[in-house]
């Protein structure tokens, strides 16, 4: 075993999340501050060897205080970053059920009708209804009680007013 983590004083970087400790005469300390991340020291105690700088170690259930042994991995850096990138895999669109492979990580639809679709909150009553309505409140009012804003209303009215004139 490298390192007695027992002699050392854990504190939590509130920063970052990650348990660190003063280690200053770690070859591997920040330089200025002797800082080193904990989990990095319990990879090096069960490895039984100091790690290189390029050596990654990965949380795997992404809790970065969170230093079991049972949950540290060591990576390199670009199985770290492949690790991280969970845009890559395969999703289902949630609105036409079609796999897709999104380009951001929280995109939860495969087009943007899909999007469009998957968006709209609110079954809109009849633009007669709506015109009506806004002779008697003002649209902002109109807006609070269907739930939308007073420009959601005026696109509305104002797309369905286009479409009747094409």
């Amino acid at each position: 075993m490298l390192h007695d983590l027992n002699k050392f004083k854990i504190i939590k970087d509130i920063t970052l999340g990650y348990e660190i400790v003063y280690y200053p005469k770690h070859p591997n300390a920040r330089k200025g501050s002797g800082i080193v991340y904990l989990h990095r020291l319990i990879m090096e105690n069960l490895l039984d060897r100091y790690l290189s700088e390029d050596e990654i170690v990965h949380h795997k259930d992404e809790n970065r205080s969170n230093n079991n042994p049972l949950n540290l991995e060591l990576t390199t850096q670009s199985e770290h970053t492949r690790q991280h990138n969970t845009y890559l895999e395969i999703k289902i669109c949630q609105v036409c059920k079609k796999e897709f492979k999104p380009d951001k990580n929280k995109r939860k639809y495969c087009s943007h009708e899909c999007d469009q679709v998957g968006r709209k909150k609110i079954q809109w009553p009849s633009i007669e209804y709506l015109k009506e309505q806004l002779k008697i409140k003002s649209a902002v009012q109109l807006g609070k009680e269907l739930g939308v804003s007073d420009v959601a209303i005026k696109k509305h009215i104002k797309k369905f007013d286009a479409c009747k004139n094409e």
